[in-house]
């Protein structure tokens, strides 16, 4: 939106300029091309001008009509090439402007920023106002559709302090029920390694990786149930503590808070020397690539609600496992 912005007041501002300059006409006399003087009213001398003596035979020695410079027009021009600069060199950071004295939507812009310390100072600033009261329910409104926005962004960087801003207003009433599930709904990601390198007779398989990326302190609960998993499209019959089916695991987003990543073990309970279908199929693979599958359903609860947070939605997870 800024960039759109620069662009226009650039445009805007040099098209304004260059008519400012080339003024209007105000008569269509004659004039001498050197020296400007009016030649309607000189008839002694037709062939040279009376003021500067100047040939007035040639093709361009006359000059039709006279204009006058358009001064509001130079002016609203430098003006706009002045706020694009402006706009330019903040978005560049080659002017700083305190963090209190900043509009909101450049503020959210630097939620983008690459850099950290850019952002962070973004969001605490935003949190500020939040706090202070200085944000309508609208503003609220666009900001979290904005961090959920880039929360949906599985691929970026997440900051905490994007959904303490979320989480404030929620506490505050000020977000709504659509607005939150959208935001708890983007708040898992759960995936494998890309690549899985698996020595031939072995059994062993990449963990389930849960990404957190809400506020490690809120009270929630996150509910992970196994809907099926494959390997080259053939069922894999995954146990845990040698129970088959039904792997189901719970645990709260404040749980080993240092790590916003967990690991979760598909085959805990099964050894190498196992002879669970799961363990004789991981040993029976042929050297080569192979393309592991596995489904979850996912559900949000917390503890004193009576009901999920969010509709229950189901992932699936796929990994290239490389026997040799």
């Amino acid at each position: 939106m800024v960039d759109i912005v620069i662009i226009a007041a650039t445009a805007f501002g040099v098209l304004s300029v260059v008519v400012g300059l080339r003024g209007r006409q105000i008569d269509a006399h004659p004039h001498c091309a050197k020296c400007g003087y009016d030649l309607v009213s000189s008839v002694l001398s037709p062939d040279r001008c009376p003021e500067c003596g100047a040939g007035l035979a040639g093709r361009r020695a006359l000059r039709q009509g006279r204009r006058q410079m358009r001064w509001l027009h130079v002016s609203l021009g430098v003006l706009l090439l002045l706020l694009a600069s402006v706009l330019n060199l903040t978005m560049a950071r080659v002017i700083v402007i305190p963090e209190s004295a900043k509009p909101l939507w450049l503020l959210q812009r630097e939620l983008h920023d690459s850099r950290d310390v850019v952002a962070v100072a973004a969001a605490q600033e935003i949190m500020s106002r939040l706090v202070d009261e200085e944000l309508s329910r609208h503003d609220i409104s666009s900001i979290t559709a904005h961090i959920v926005e880039l929360q949906s962004d599985q691929t970026g960087r997440w900051i905490g302090e994007y959904g303490d801003f979320v989480e404030a207003a929620r506490s505050m009433g000020l977000v709504s029920d659509d607005a939150w599930h959208d935001y708890m709904r983007t708040a898992v990601r759960v995936g494998l390694a890309r690549t899985w390198v698996l020595d031939r007779g072995n059994v062993t398989l990449p963990p389930l990786l849960i990404d957190r990326r809400a506020t490690p302190s809120t009270s929630l609960f996150l509910d992970f149930s196994h809907e099926g998993s494959s390997i080259d499209n053939e069922p894999l019959m995954l146990m845990r503590r040698g129970i088959y089916g039904g792997l189901q695991n719970r645990f709260s987003f404040s749980q080993q808070a240092a790590e916003r990543v967990l690991a979760l073990d598909l085959l805990e309970g099964i050894d190498g020397a196992s002879d669970h279908p799961v363990a004789t199929t991981l040993r029976g693979l042929a050297v080569g690539r192979h393309t592991l599958r596995t489904s979850w359903r996912i559900k949000i609860s917390e503890r004193s609600a009576r009901s999920d947070i969010v509709d229950a939605w189901s992932v699936t997870a796929v990994c290239d496992i490389e026997v040799r």
